[in-house]
């Protein structure tokens, strides 16, 4: 969450607005708010994270520290693996690539090139819906996470809290190793929620 309150610092800074501004921009009494805010010192709700984005005249996105394109590196698998992936999908739902391009709605040549590797910027958004569309987890089409499938996130009452359905679907983008080190982490920081779970 560090990088959110820099971010929105940084994005403050860099359109030129004080810190007085962004206060009356987000309907704050003072300053003295917002210098909380970028120092970390006091936490804002998920839900004002669109209004800075729309404050600042930024994306969500940008500010949680997320890219509207696909750095890959070493973790990650290269264009034509990709491809490959978004292929086989394709070919396991039965679907057609005009099937893929209707319901992304993108072109049928867009959809030709991510499956060929010849995209030349893998784009977060076409791999989410496409994971979307086909029911498959877009951080295992860009070999994020071990996990092809993905995981239903329960509805019930249970997950009514924000923050637990934003760590249940972080859950879906990691590996089987990151997973278990926050299962450790949590089980250590807060074991009584994890009484009944053990065998």
């Amino acid at each position: 969450m560090l990088e959110l309150y820099e971010n929105i610092k940084n994005r403050r800074i860099e359109i030129g607005i004080t810190q007085d501004e962004l206060a009356q921009k987000m309907g704050y009494t003072s300053r003295s708010t917002i210098a909380k805010i970028e120092n970390g010192s006091i936490d804002i709700p998920q839900s004002k994270i669109k209004a800075f984005a729309d404050a600042l005249n930024t994306s969500p996105a940008h500010l949680m520290g997320f890219s509207e394109t696909v750095k890959l590196d070493p973790d990650c698998f290269n264009n034509i693996e990709i491809g490959l992936r978004l292929t086989n999908a394709r070919e396991i739902k039965k679907c057609t690539l005009d099937d893929v391009a209707k319901a992304l709605g993108v072109n049928k040549s867009t959809i030709q090139c991510y499956e060929s590797g010849l995209v030349k910027k893998i784009k977060l958004p076409i791999i989410e819906a496409w994971g979307k569309y086909l029911e498959i987890n877009p951080a295992w089409i860009i070999g994020k996470s071990d996990n092809r499938e993905v995981i239903k996130l329960d509805t019930s009452d249970e997950l009514s809290n924000p923050d637990i359905k934003m760590i249940a679907r972080a859950g879906t983008k990691m590996t089987s190793e990151q997973a278990e080190n926050l299962r450790k982490y949590a089980e250590f920081m807060y074991p009584e929620a994890f009484r009944n779970d053990r065998k």
